[in-house]
């Protein structure tokens, strides 16, 4: 199992996929915190530091944890505490389990209302 990022690729911010295997019990913490709506992203900045954060993704006042590290060796140690970070801002609000349920909720809703608008044009 590794942990999956969303990579920002200078100098017009196309994005790739990449992955960074972690010892076991970090990858859990960041497994869990993907399947709670959170994702990962890393980029590398013009001074070429590392910038990676972890954000949920229709929270948008959830900014869990910023990390920023120098290219090199120091990027593992850095993912490390990314994780860790955001793993214990999740852990200490409980409103989130409830707030990414009314979330999906919209989604679902949203999604079966463009189905239903397709389904009316026949699309």
């Amino acid at each position: 199992m590794s942990i999956l990022f969303t990579q920002y690729i200078r100098p017009n911010g196309q994005t790739q996929h990449v992955t960074i295997d972690m010892p076991q019990e970090i990858e859990k913490m960041a497994h869990e915190l993907l399947d709670h709506g959170f994702h990962f992203d890393i980029e590398e900045l013009q001074t070429g530091m590392i910038s990676m954060t972890c954000e949920h993704a229709f929270l948008e006042e959830m900014e869990a944890a910023i990390e920023v590290c120098p290219n090199g060796p120091e990027v593992v140690t850095s993912v490390e505490n990314l994780v860790r970070q955001a793993y214990k801002v999740f852990k200490a609000d409980p409103e989130i389990p409830q707030r990414e349920s009314t979330w999906r909720k919209d989604l679902e809703r949203l999604e079966a209302e463009r189905k239903a608008r397709l389904d009316a044009w026949n699309f």
